[in-house]
């Protein structure tokens, strides 16, 4: 199967769960293993965003983000990214944020 390079923006979505831990709350994006924290669900959760976003910043500044991606079965969605909300299964008792973010282009299959 060939694979070409995508030119356009598009984005990925990303999960992020939180959980309480040693009187602050820890958030965790399962797909890229990436994690942080605050003093709030709300403030972890955004710092989380911020934290994905240097991640995949700096994967890509380093060539790595096409084989990060594909390890991690992460799908590039090649449209504009959603102004609404995106859907994603939450399990009972999780605080779950989707996140939507922008990615620069990569290998698409």
């Amino acid at each position: 199967m060939n694979k070409t390079p995508d030119t356009s923006q598009g984005y990925v979505v990303l999960t992020g769960t939180v959980e309480p831990e040693d009187g602050m709350f820890v958030s965790y994006c399962p797909e890229l293993g990436v994690a942080s924290c605050g003093d709030t669900v709300e403030e972890a959760l955004d710092n989380l965003g911020d934290a994905l976003a240097v991640h995949i910043n700096a994967l890509e500044e380093i060539g790595e983000l096409d084989r990060v991606f594909r390890e991690n079965q992460l799908k590039v969605i090649t449209a504009p990214a959603p102004t609404e909300s995106v859907s994603v299964s939450v399990p009972p008792g999780k605080t779950v944020r989707a996140y939507t973010q922008t990615v620069p282009p990569v290998i698409v299959s």
